[in-house]
């Protein structure tokens, strides 16, 4: 059994610590780079080599993942030659590449949305600073290319009420890097309050404002419940626009996509052209945005794959049907595991790939769960051990 260990020597934690924020540095000036200058695909690999063999020496839960699946320092020269951690592996281990109590603050640490019968991750961070970069750089680019600020109202749990939901710490950081005056949370003890958001809604329209409304997709949905009851949509100003998050699985209700911009459109006037699809989760730092044709497009520091869930290997791509499980290597997880094999099937394309659901064996999960729920917020096979070796 490796050794998972008490905490490392002073010198040995000195060590990591250097290397850690060495490798930062190089991952920041990465992401900075963004889509002007993205990584060259021998620049990215050397990127992954150098954070797999961080990762080895000072992540346990990834090491015996990988040297069960025979993946060493040796052998590594790139990210296609790192197997994906089982996403699910965050909900019974401390997945994390740096000792308890060596994060600069308390508070890094988030847990999953998901059911009350099922365990939820626990994500640790050592630091935000790549997590938040690749964030606004990402959002900005996909959501705001017209500007950097906009009125901002989240459909979700402030960081006060939900302070180890990743969503909400999302919404946080976007609050203050890209919300005008006016801008805040819309959610109460009991849910969405509905004389609140009608108020904001109808002050937007009132006054001609452009206003950005952000959730997960099941509280869109109550708030056109709300509007619904009370038999008048509000036709927000021009520019306005919606940035959704989560789908359907394990709700009580399920709404097709297609629908759910048409009322978008029919109650808030808002276009679905401006409606934006976002893919993530509390496990990964990087997000993913939807293109026109509803499919996933990864920015320039993350790299995915579509495996088969029987064999693990890269499902062939004809025609864009290739379907699998999607695995994600984003180079923005340095503290925690860069590669992740999740529980979405996702349908491969030559460049980006569409959201089919879940696994057949996966548990429901989801930013949506909970926002049903009312509560706070946040997203075995051959070939390879069917859990984590002991």
């Amino acid at each position: 059994m490796l050794n998972q260990g008490s905490a490392p020597a002073r010198g040995g934690e000195r060590a990591r610590r250097s290397q850690a924020v060495a490798l930062d540095a190089d991952i920041l000036h990465a992401i900075r780079r963004g889509w002007q200058s993205p990584l060259h695909e021998d620049e990215f690999d050397s990127l992954a080599s150098r954070l797999f063999q961080h990762q080895w020496e000072h992540n346990a839960v990834a090491r015996r993942w990988w040297e069960a699946a025979g993946a060493t320092p040796r052998r590594v020269r790139g990210w296609r030659d790192v197997p994906p951690l089982p996403v699910t592996a965050h909900r019974t281990e401390r997945v994390a590449a740096f000792p308890e109590g060596a994060a600069p603050r308390a508070g890094l640490r988030f847990l999953s949305s998901g059911t009350t019968s099922t365990l939820r991750s626990r994500v640790y961070a050592e630091g935000l600073e790549l997590y938040e970069a690749a964030l606004l750089l990402t959002f900005r680019r996909s959501c705001l290319p017209d500007g950097d600020r906009m009125r901002l109202l989240f459909l979700a749990p402030s960081p006060a009420q939900a302070s180890e939901s990743s969503l909400s710490h999302m919404f946080g950081v976007l609050l203050r890097a890209c919300g005008s005056e006016g801008s805040g949370f819309c959610w109460g003890s009991d849910g969405l309050p509905g004389d609140e958001l009608c108020g904001v809604l109808e002050s937007a329209r009132s006054a001609g404002e452009a206003l950005f409304l952000l959730g997960p997709a099941f509280a869109f949905v109550q708030a056109l419940d709300v509007l619904r009851a009370r038999g008048a949509g509000v036709r927000l100003p021009r520019g306005s626009r919606l940035f959704q998050t989560g789908g359907f699985k394990g709700r009580s209700r399920s709404v097709e996509p297609a629908s759910l911009l048409g009322e978008y459109e029919r109650w808030l006037g808002i276009p679905p052209a401006r409606v934006f699809n976002e893919y993530g989760m509390a496990e990964l730092a990087s997000q993913f945005y939807a293109a026109a044709d509803a499919s996933y497009v990864a920015p320039p520091w993350v790299r995915w794959r579509v495996l088969d869930p029987l064999t693990l290997e890269p499902v062939v791509v004809v025609g864009g049907g290739g379907e699998g499980a999607l695995a994600v290597w984003d180079l923005a997880n340095r503290s925690s595991c860069f590669a992740l094999r999740t529980e979405d099937l996702a349908a491969a394309g030559h460049d980006r790939f569409r959201l089919l659901g879940r696994l057949a064996d996966a548990e429901p999960r989801g930013c949506s769960l909970t926002a049903e729920e009312g509560t706070s917020l946040h997203d075995s096979r051959t070939g390879l051990p069917a859990a984590l070796p002991s």
